[in-house]
């Protein structure tokens, strides 16, 4: 239901910028990292520009997009905290169904033994038995 139908909704809400909440300001040291990782980028990309030939002869520059602010959301913390919660929900679920499993097949190796030697003793409890036809009279008890 998340994956399917809340996601896409809430990401759609999200590109149009209809999500309510605050803006989240960037800290001074992430606006820093962000720049030296971009002036790195921007170098590593100028020296293969210039080690390789370009057949149109266009310069492939890429427009270093800003990352989106973050907001701070209600709706998007209960559901994350909604999605959190149903899928350890799930995983202790399939745990305790692979450990029933596991238990089942441990229950059926003890019980095939137990199963094989009561077979065995019915079997010769059968061939013990003598047959009397009826023809034949009981022993005649004083």
């Amino acid at each position: 239901f998340i994956n399917h139908l809340v996601a896409p909704l809430c990401n759609a809400m999200v590109t149009g910028g209809l999500l309510p909440g605050t803006w989240v300001e960037e800290s001074p040291e992430e606006v820093a990292e962000r720049e030296s990782l971009q002036d790195c980028d921007e170098k590593d990309t100028e020296d293969e520009d210039n080690d390789t030939d370009n057949e149109s002869g266009l310069n492939d520059e890429k427009e270093h997009k800003p990352p989106p602010r973050k907001v701070n959301c209600l709706l998007t913390k209960n559901l994350k905290d909604n999605y959190e919660y149903w899928f350890a929900i799930l995983k202790k679920e399939e745990e305790e169904q692979k450990k029933a499993l596991a238990d089942s097949e441990s229950s059926i190796v003890t019980i095939v033994p137990v199963l094989t030697s009561i077979r065995d003793q019915v079997t010769e409890k059968i061939e013990m038995e003598s047959i009397t036809e009826e023809s034949e009279t009981p022993p005649h008890s004083a």
